[in-house]
């Protein structure tokens, strides 16, 4: 039996073990699984009983138990023994969402880590982890990174280059702003020992734009860590991003470009080559549980066809794509990851990411935001050669008019743009979208939706929305809450496009 099955059986029967006393698996009726010894029969039970959920359907699940349906999740996490027997070293926030997270998403943590190290080659007292602002009343720490941060002896240990008083200021931040500035003070003092830099690929365009209004121009990481030798780039996302980071790394020609995983969920990988992205391996050590659903069990809305089924990693076959689910020690039994991934490896267990599950589908187009992304990314490619670029979009449908309404974020002031250039990007996203949506393509063609409204907003707006703002692709929230602030924020320098059809 291959290395990561053996210990993917082995992590289930120690989660429900270790369990045993928490209300949730007493409530879900996991507590009796401990009588099998055939894994089959064990993983048959656990996957009957548990029921398929996403973060909401989980917070829905929990404040049932409770019977308090507005309380504040990290209130309903923090009550002993309701989720979990283990011990919670903290409750981390991501997106407003908190998790509680232990000894073993640390432990996993650290293993990625060391596989950083055998990938790179370069010693952590030349490391730099820039870790994003996630604020939520209650949570103990802003991210994955800082509570492993406060887990060790001493702050230097993982900070290296943070005294004493600039790493409190980092770890307790209470803006976005004042957690890039932290960054940009720590790398203007020490930035010339920094070799490998770890973070969010938003994130760093965001330290980018900061440390270039500091310095009232353009400014480089070059400028910044001159003898930078790698970054890894925390998450999957960040397509949209690569011309802009290319624009940042100019001048470091020779930079290696990894990747990691680091979810306080406890989804962790690495990018198994280091010269291909989006190819990750998934540690034979870590501690969770992975379920996958077929590909073809899922329709383009994200829902479960009738039957659909669910495999443990012993039953997947490889070249075929399934959808990721997660159970961890500390609550989340059949988390819904939103990964698509395709399988090419048994042994070590290595998939290709695919896409997220996000999708736009109002109307009934089912427009996937992975593919947003690469058309913008590929839009961008075209632009390049001028200085523009696209930073960030958000989409909305507007049900009474039956269209959609984007707000796109471009890398320069509108005013001293040529509005047929704006025009441009607009056309050839909408373009793109017929070509290769069907659903999409047919609704226009029955006149069921129409063309798109476009606004461009300048380089910074979605930067300026408030921190607790969660910024998603596909703006379903009420009122379209995040479409109009950011279009109030841009205010009379926005321009607003309206693209005819293209057919």
């Amino acid at each position: 039996m291959a290395k990561f099955i053996d210990q993917q059986q082995r992590n289930l029967r120690k989660i429900i073990t270790g369990n045993i006393k928490s209300s949730l698996f007493t409530h879900l009726g996991l507590t009796d699984l401990t009588r099998y010894k055939d894994f089959n029969l064990l993983y048959q039970s656990f996957a009957r009983a548990t029921p398929v959920q996403d973060y909401e359907g989980w917070s829905k699940l929990l404040r049932g138990m409770v019977k308090e349906t507005k309380a504040p999740m990290q209130d309903i996490l923090s009550r002993p023994h309701l989720v979990t027997s283990q011990d919670v070293a903290g409750l981390v926030s991501e997106q407003q969402r908190v998790f509680p997270v232990g000894a073993g998403t640390l432990s996993d943590y650290q293993h990625i880590e060391k596989k950083l190290l055998e990938l790179s080659g370069i010693p952590k007292k030349n490391w730099l982890r820039m870790f994003d602002y996630s604020p939520l009343e209650g949570a103990e720490c802003t991210s994955l990174q800082a509570l492993a941060a406060t887990q060790k002896k001493g702050w230097q240990d993982y900070f290296p280059f943070f005294q004493p008083k600039k790493e409190e200021e980092a770890l307790a931040a209470k803006s976005r702003h004042q957690l890039l500035h932290s960054f940009y003070q720590k790398i203007c003092d020490v930035g010339d020992q920094i070799e490998l830099l770890i973070a969010p690929a938003e994130l760093l365009t965001h330290f980018g734009l900061h440390a270039s209004r500091q310095r009232g121009k353009f400014t480089s990481i070059k400028e910044l860590c001159p003898n930078l030798k790698v970054y890894v780039q925390d998450g999957i996302e960040g397509q949209l991003n690569k011309l802009e980071l290319k624009y940042l790394f100019n001048g470091l020609p020779h930079l290696h470009w990894l990747q990691a995983v680091n979810m306080p969920c406890g989804l962790m990988a690495t990018q198994a080559d280091a010269h291909i992205q989006q190819r990750l391996l998934f540690d034979d050590q870590s501690s969770c549980f992975y379920e996958f659903i077929p590909i073809e069990d899922v329709d383009v809305s994200g829902r479960f066809y009738r039957n659909f089924k669910r495999m443990h990693a012993g039953q997947v076959s490889v070249g075929k794509e399934y959808l990721l689910l997660l159970t961890n020690a500390y609550g989340l039994v059949a988390y819904n990851t939103g990964w698509i991934i395709k399988v090419l490896s048994l042994d070590p267990f290595h998939i290709a990411w695919q896409r997220t599950q996000e999708v736009l589908n109002a109307f009934g187009e089912g427009i996937s935001v992975s593919l947003i992304d690469h058309i913008l990314s590929e839009v961008n490619e075209i632009l390049g050669g001028q200085g523009l670029f696209v930073r960030n979009y958000t989409v909305c449908p507007l049900h009474q008019e039956r269209r959609h309404h984007w707000v796109i974020e471009v890398s320069r002031p509108l005013e001293n743009l040529d509005q047929k250039l704006l025009s441009g990007i607009g056309k050839r996203l909408h373009a793109e979208l017929e070509l290769q949506v069907t659903g999409y393509r047919q609704l226009l063609q029955q006149g069921a939706l129409q063309a798109p409204k476009i606004t461009f907003v300048g380089m910074g707006t979605f930067a300026a929305l408030p921190d607790t703002t969660v910024i998603h692709k596909v703006d379903m929230t009420s009122g379209h809450e995040l479409v109009r602030n950011l279009c109030d924020l841009a205010g009379n320098s926005q321009v607003d496009i309206d693209i005819g059809t293209v057919f």
